[in-house]
């Protein structure tokens, strides 16, 4: 621009310096020639080559300024020429860096072509009195002109945009030179009419406007015929389905070629930050620019679409009154689009039509992007915590692998449970449930960020997987101790209190931790490792952490194979019921036997209850189970009663499991299982351990007296070793309280065990409940439960579980005397 500048005024000071020929003109004249090129402005032709590039402009300017350089003495002809350009500017209200350029260019171009023919002798009446060799003169003339326009423009447009000046150039020239040599052309010779018969101007300028008239209509057809190119293509291509991203970058390059009237740019904002900082300076443009501000929800950065993206930017942080028309339809679109113009008013319908149409088919695909993102995020993302799902955890556990075997490095994975969350829910409700997840969430989340764990750039990841679920990706642990410190930090994060629904909760959480190594970098095998040492973990008594080692794969296999066994052992008739005698230790006689599951596995052999009721209890096969084990039951007890008619009615004690006790067929099953045996209900004695009445005490209480109304005597097993309540205990229709062994084995040499045993004893008592001691192994035990007045004793001492076939020859041959020697 400086450099423009200056060689405008250099040719300025030469025009009035040097020795040039004189030149006829009259002021008169050099008024005509100020209209035309006043006219001339306005009369600019905007022709597209085709729908995909921008067009160029056919100026019909060209035509009175190069008839001024030839007629007019060069400082008038270059000063005419450049106030007409800086009042075309002051209209339009340019930047003041584009006003002085343009201004500075035009008389540059005037005045260099107009020294020229005044050195080559063709200036004013000398154009009519060259021959041939004027022509010449003339395109030298021409040539000055053009040049003179074109190299500067080309030189800024190559500087803002940051191309080649060369390729700048010849792409400019492509379109432009031709249509400027032809109004170069023009202009030579209206001067050469002005000089030898100026009324024929008046005829030659018949054609011109016409040709004028002409171009403008095929340039709005072909401009209209580029819209709707590019917004047919522009609607196929947002109907395959996009991105945010990909909508915005489809408009940029569908419309970038869509040119609109002088002045005028698309805008296509996310959001148009500019437009709302003070860069429009009246109410109407002020108010429109805030209105399309506001409809954008998007952040990022704008996208200008016109004839010069480059132009435009600097044009916008110069401007100084703007008007914003927002096109947008709604408050919640998640984009905006609008014309913005220097010159209010300045758009045609058309164009308006247009950007309108424009602006819907994208506002459309805009919101169909927004909700396939949400979507996205709903499908890969936890909808309570926010935090990434299974699915998302899968696809970043794959990755983290595989970056893990690029850099030879350990990927630890931490499954987090939290212990007794259970609790919560029942006890403060589902809502202070989710509350207490999200804020688990968000310590896990807090935790990690800051995560290192003895690797470089070690990243983390807290996922979801469901319930009170959690895993903690970690891409890069230095070893077992790092990964167990991080375990530490876990575990720590979650001991403070949470304050949900107004109290005070305490979430402890059991971690398992699994590493890769060979054998175990596939996302599944590290997955099934954690939930490995996860179960570990809870065993070795929760609020903890435990490392997965092979034991655990080992164990998980055995279990997995004992539980594929056990759902086929019902169906081949392999358990097998033993019977334990009950002793009235006052008399020392059978009262009654308890009912003991066994499993004989065809290769294993006797199975301890111990190894398979866990995992029947998990699996829902406790409930079948448990009815065989009651109906066998029954028919034993019945069987004896037959065989023993003599001798008094003996019980059968029978275990509910905590899913048998919940079924909802439980009445139903012990009654049809007791009118199958025909034994008496008053023989039958149901035994649950005060655990599982207590986990819904209210419940339970509705169910035991349905049981009782059908005649059944009701136990509470494994007395004194849960949680139950005395003021619940008094509303259980309970016949027996059994005293666990736990207390029996220090009775006679711990002092606590033998308090707790009376203190059971006086209880019962006081509420007219019978009392049986479990674990009597010895006789020292046995007298003092007698001492104390224990009803009923059971125990290895008095006999240990045995089949029905031995149970029933030992009826047979020792009845009734042989408890009573063994006790001696």
């Amino acid at each position: 621009m400086g450099v423009v500048v200056a060689l405008a005024a250099l040719v300025l000071v030469l025009g009035l310096t040097l020795p040039l020929r004189s030149v006829e003109w009259a002021w008169w004249g050099a008024a005509l020639l100020l209209v035309a090129v006043i006219l001339a402005e306005a009369g600019n032709v905007e022709i597209s080559r085709d729908s995909d590039e921008a067009g160029y402009a056919i100026s019909i300017s060209t035509i009175p300024q190069v008839a001024c350089a030839v007629l007019l003495p060069p400082p008038v002809a270059a000063a005419l020429a450049g106030g007409v350009m800086l009042a075309d500017e002051l209209r339009g209200r340019s930047p003041f860096s584009r006003l002085v350029f343009n201004v500075a260019s035009t008389s540059l171009s005037v005045g260099v072509s107009a020294l020229a023919a005044n050195v080559l002798g063709i200036s004013g009446a000398g154009l009519a009195e060259a021959g041939w060799q004027g022509v010449g003169s003339f395109l030298v003339v021409a040539a000055c002109y053009y040049l003179c326009n074109a190299l500067p423009v080309g030189f800024v447009t190559a500087l803002v945009s940051g191309r080649p000046v060369r390729s700048s150039m010849l792409e400019s020239a492509r379109g432009a030179a031709p249509t400027e040599f032809a109004m170069t052309v023009l202009g030579g010779l209206a001067a050469f009419v002005w000089v030898t018969n100026p009324y024929w101007l008046l005829v030659g300028a018949s054609p011109a406007i016409i040709s004028q008239l002409t171009l403008r209509y095929v340039a709005e057809r072909n401009r209209k015929a580029s819209q709707l190119s590019s917004l047919d293509r522009l609607g196929r291509q947002l109907s395959t389905g996009l991105s945010v991203d990909e909508v915005f970058h489809a408009v940029s390059s569908q419309l970038r070629g869509v040119r609109s009237v002088e002045g005028c740019f698309l805008v296509l904002s996310r959001p148009p930050a500019h437009l709302s900082q003070g860069l429009a300076d009246g109410p109407l443009e002020r108010s429109m620019a805030r209105e399309l501000a506001a409809r954008v929800d998007l952040s990022g950065q704008s996208v200008l679409l016109a004839d010069s993206v480059e132009q435009i930017d600097g044009d916008l942080s110069r401007a100084r009154s703007w008007l914003a028309l927002p096109l947008g339809r709604g408050e919640d679109r998640p984009g905006c689009l609008g014309l913005v113009s220097r010159v209010p008013n300045a758009f045609g319908s058309d164009d308006r039509e247009f950007f309108a149409l424009v602006a819907e088919r994208v506002a459309l695909a805009l919101e169909v992007a927004r909700r396939a993102a949400e979507l996205r995020r709903m499908a890969f993302h936890d909808v309570l915590t926010g935090l990434p799902n299974r699915a998302l955890l899968a696809e970043r556990l794959e990755e983290a692998l595989v970056r893990a075997a690029h850099r030879l490095c350990t990927v630890a994975l931490f499954y987090l449970d939290l212990d007794n969350f259970r609790v919560v829910n029942e006890s403060l409700g589902h809502q202070a449930g989710d509350d207490l997840l999200v804020q688990v969430a968000t310590r896990l989340t807090n935790c990690i960020q800051d995560v290192d764990a003895g690797g470089v750039g070690a990243r983390a990841t807290v996922a979801r997987l469901g319930g009170d679920e959690f895993v903690v990706l970690v891409d890069q642990v230095a070893g077992e101790a790092n990964a167990e410190s991080l375990a530490e930090r876990l575990t720590g994060a979650l001991r403070e209190p949470f304050q949900v629904a107004g109290h005070e909760v305490v979430a402890t959480a059991s971690i398992g931790v699994a590493m890769t190594s060979p054998g175990r970098d596939r996302p599944e095998a590290l997955l099934r490792s954690a939930d490995l040492a996860l179960y570990r973990a809870k065993a070795n008594g929760k609020n903890c952490h435990a490392l997965f080692d092979l034991s655990l794969e080992t164990h998980a296999i055995q279990r997995l194979e004992l539980e594929r066994d056990l759902r086929l052992a019902l169906e081949r008739r392999e358990f097998r019921v033993f019977y334990q005698p009950l002793i009235r230790l006052e008399t020392g006689r059978i009262t009654g036997w308890e009912a003991l599951v066994r499993w004989e596995h065809p290769t294993r052999g006797l199975i301890s209850p111990a190894a398979f009721i866990p995992i029947a209890e998990e699996t829902g096969l406790i409930v079948p189970i448990g009815q065989w084990v009651l109906e066998e039951a029954c028919r034993q007890a019945r069987r004896w009663h037959e065989l023993f008619p003599d001798e008094p009615a003996r019980t059968m004690s029978v275990n509910l499991s905590a899913r048998q006790f919940a079924h909802p067929r439980l009445v139903d099953d012990i009654h049809r299982a007791l009118r199958s045996a025909r034994l008496d209900a008053r023989q039958l004695v149901l035994e649950i351990t005060e655990s599982v009445v207590m986990q819904d005490a209210a419940a339970a209480v509705a169910t035991l007296h349905e049981l009782k109304a059908l005649g059944i005597r009701l136990a509470i097993d494994d007395f004194g070793t849960g949680y139950s309540s005395l003021a619940y205990l008094k509303r259980f229709p309970v016949d027996v309280l059994k005293i666990d062994r736990s207390f029996i084995e220090g009775l006679g040499q711990d002092a606590q065990d033998g308090a707790i045993v009376e203190s059971v004893l006086v209880l019962a008592k006081s509420l007219g409940l019978g009392v049986t001691a479990e674990g009597i192994e010895t006789p020292r035990q046995q007298l003092r439960l007698e001492q104390l007045g224990c009803d009923v004793g059971q125990g290895y001492l008095f006999g240990a579980p045995r089949s029905a076939e031995i149970t029933e020859q030992g009826l047979r041959e020792l009845l009734p005397t042989w408890v009573d020697r063994r006790a001696a």
